[in-house]
């Protein structure tokens, strides 16, 4: 099969110039609109991790005279399980907007997933590029039940994961 070059023509090139002329002009209007904006606005809209004090989010800073009060002091691991539960079960959504949860939750977890299957298949090269064997029995050209197990392997931990997950969520709803 024999590959052809397409060569744009001098209006495609044209085209290409005015278009990208035109998102440059956009862009540095919005940049000039966002330079013109005051700094007194409030950009903090989310709460920050183990902040009992503003659940509605902000930080310390917003308060008058903030730099003559004590320090408020956090825990680490109280802010990282904060995160995750942001980060992993979408806390928030799950208790203000459940019926969106029920759209969010699958589609992150998905991403989750696809993501994880990603970095196994990147470390799995990494590791046949050394000369070790990844996959057991399986073979790479023959299919066989050997791929079908090591699938399964992999599917079944996830979806039990995901079982005892899902009904843990509706017992933390309950509690609060």
């Amino acid at each position: 099969m024999v590959r052809r070059i397409v060569i744009p023509k001098e209006t495609d090139i044209l085209l290409i110039h005015i278009l990208v002329a035109i998102f440059g002009i956009f862009f540095i209007a919005k940049m000039y609109k966002y330079a013109k904006m005051p700094i007194h606005l409030r950009w903090e809209l989310y709460p920050l991790a183990g902040d009992t004090k503003r659940p509605w989010g902000g930080s310390y800073l917003e308060e008058a005279d903030w730099w003559k009060k004590p320090h408020e002091e956090h825990s680490f691991i109280g802010e990282m399980k904060f995160m995750g539960q942001e980060i992993f079960f979408f806390k928030e959504y799950f208790h203000r907007n459940r019926s969106l949860w029920y759209i969010v939750f699958p589609f992150h977890i998905g991403v989750f997933l696809y993501v994880t299957f990603f970095i196994m298949l990147f470390i799995g090269a990494l590791t046949m590029a050394g000369g070790v064997s990844v996959a057991g029995g399986v073979s790479v050209t023959g299919g066989g039940s050997g791929q079908k197990n090591a699938i399964l392997s992999v599917l079944l931990p996830m979806a039990a994961l995901l079982a005892w997950l899902l009904p843990w969520q509706a017992v933390q709803a309950n509690s609060t």
